[in-house]
């Protein structure tokens, strides 16, 4: 009776360890999956769409770093443009005033003076 209790706790032993090594298995195969499906995305984002080419993993990474500085260097390049063009009208309209709309209602007509 030892003998087949000692027997079962054995074979309880292996196929906990087998399940537990197919759990491992399954975590691993969706980590796979998942990192499939980031690297699609990825793809999709930086390769142009008409291109189908496929790339390796590393090649996608080199290539989506550069979009990235690209990227950067593009926000850079626009900031500056922004406050360039927003010197200039401050410079443009420094000391000046804008024109005033004088409207007055006289008797049946309506007077209109534009003041500078």
């Amino acid at each position: 009776m030892l003998r087949f209790f000692y027997l079962n706790i054995e074979g309880m032993m292996k196929s906990s360890s087998s399940s537990s090594k197919l759990h491992r298995n399954a975590m691993e195969n969706k980590r796979r999956k998942q990192m499939r499906d980031h690297f699609s995305r990825l793809a999709s984002l930086v390769i142009q769409q008409t291109s189908k080419e496929r790339l390796a993993s590393l090649a996608l990474l080199d290539k989506a770093t550069t979009y990235v500085k690209q990227l950067k260097e593009n926000v850079e390049e626009l900031k500056l443009r922004k406050e360039k063009f927003k010197a200039s009208i401050e410079e443009n309209t420094a000391g000046s005033t804008l024109p005033v709309l004088e409207v007055r209602d006289v008797d049946s007509t309506l007077e209109v003076n534009l003041i500078t």
